[in-house]
């Protein structure tokens, strides 16, 4: 479906930007062109993966749409992943048995230190980019501008590719040394004029420290999808003062289901409520949702079939259907989805168990804080030493005994980070996340 998705923007705009990074571009008749020459060169080559770094290059671009082509599975890799991570990840490649319906493999950090690589079937991918294509109000725009924000090895990437190329959209790559800089990134919405704009909120928060991040300036700039982390209500209600016109899409998902299973439009109302934002409207999901036990477990066909060389993490398959525990606490309310945070967020410290996730969100809720990240310093017997925050404020005035004092208002004494440091900005991975093993060596 995908592919045949593809050919339709191909057939009904041969002449449209398909892919522009910098002052390059590639329109989709060209695109098609060079993807089918490349694929038969793949063919001849053998079967197997197909290891991508990961460089925002339109030679990059035309081989993934020419893997998908040729039936060989694309393994996008950072560019700063260590030599080291590379050879595992080859060796679980070389190891393992793959399914020929692989469309492409991406490698997530797993709890035992190594990384696990996800592979996604056609089906998989099939399903995921019939969802998103239908998800409003992305299926109202036509001939959109796209911003793509993630490195390819990031599934929130999969969600702006994928969703551009099947509806006829024009991708436009942000430079990943503009990215890691942070320079020339909010000029490049209105240089670009960018309509739909796929990010985390970590970058969104970047983008407004610009103050020319504004509907002003960003003329073009219709709706923004966010995803990869919890969306906080102080970042969300910034935005939309910002923009007030914007449609912003709230999405969860993880990397085992395809990118995202679900979204949904942040209203005012849901900016007013007690409760944190909702992550997905149950009505429109990709797949099933229930929530055992605390746990938000997804069903469906947008689910893998499970880690590569048989790890079994949270797949197992219920009547017929893929199923996936996501780790992610949560719960449903009037029909919404809420995500709460992580199992393993929660910690075992002097006596208590404390959600890292809760101490954040009330340290994000203190006026003048901009941004906030709560870790866990272990002991070499795997204990809980102590609970550090790291947060990022408007003045100085917000030193750690004013939080601290804000903080005893809102949550019991225990909970109360022992250290907190200002920062001038958080470290950012490149995945456009916060950098929470950065701060970890702190």
């Amino acid at each position: 479906m995908v592919l045949e998705k593809i050919a339709e923007s191909v057939e009904k705009y041969p002449l449209r930007t398909a892919y522009k990074v910098g002052d390059k571009s590639i329109i989709y008749r060209e695109l098609w062109e060079k993807a089918n020459a490349k694929a038969g060169q793949l063919r001849e080559e053998g079967k197997g993966p197909v290891i991508l770094y990961d460089t925002k290059e339109i030679e990059t671009f035309t081989t993934i749409v020419a893997c998908l082509l040729a039936g060989r599975p694309y393994v996008p890799i950072n560019r700063t992943t260590p030599p080291q991570r590379v050879e595992e990840i080859t060796k679980a490649i070389q190891t393992s048995d793959i399914a020929e319906d692989t469309a492409y493999i991406i490698f997530t950090s797993g709890s035992t230190g190594k990384p696990n690589g996800v592979p996604i079937s056609t089906e998989n991918l099939d399903n995921f980019t019939q969802w998103i294509s239908v998800l409003k109000p992305l299926s109202e725009y036509a001939g959109c501008n796209v911003l793509n924000q993630a490195s390819f090895s990031f599934d929130l990437s999969v969600a702006d590719m994928y969703y551009s190329l099947c509806n006829g959209h024009s991708l436009i790559e942000m430079d990943l040394d503009a990215a890691e800089e942070y320079s020339g990134i909010v000029p490049l919405f209105a240089q670009e004029k960018i309509n739909v704009a796929m990010l985390t909120p970590t970058f969104i928060r970047l983008c407004l420290l610009d103050e020319s991040f504004c509907a002003e300036k960003c003329t073009e700039l219709k709706c923004i999808y966010s995803c990869g982390e919890l969306l906080d209500k102080k970042t969300a209600r910034k935005l939309l003062s910002r923009f007030p016109s914007l449609k912003l899409i709230n999405a969860y998902g993880p990397t085992e289901a395809t990118s995202a299973v679900s979204g949904i439009v942040i209203t005012e109302a849901m900016l007013q409520d007690d409760r944190p934002l909702p992550v997905g409207d149950m009505k429109t999901n990709a797949v099933d949702i229930v929530i055992d036990d605390g746990e938000i477990v997804l069903k469906g066909k947008s689910v893998s079939q499970g880690y590569l060389g048989g790890l079994n993490g949270g797949f197992f398959s219920e009547n017929g259907l893929q199923c996936y525990r996501t780790g992610d606490l949560g719960y449903i309310h009037e029909g919404m989805l809420y995500c709460t945070g992580r199992k393993d967020s929660q910690v075992k410290y002097n006596g208590y168990r404390i959600g890292l996730m809760d101490i954040e969100n009330n340290i994000i809720s203190i006026p003048g804080i901009l941004e906030c990240a709560v870790i866990a310093k272990y002991t070499e017997n795997n204990t809980v030493k102590t609970i550090k925050a790291f947060v990022t404020a408007e003045t100085k005035a917000l030193n750690p005994a004013y939080i601290r004092n804000e903080l005893s208002k809102k949550i019991p004494g225990y909970m109360i980070p022992r250290t907190i440091e200002i920062l001038d900005r958080l470290p950012v991975n490149q995945n456009g996340k916060i950098d929470r093993k950065a701060l970890a060596e702190l």
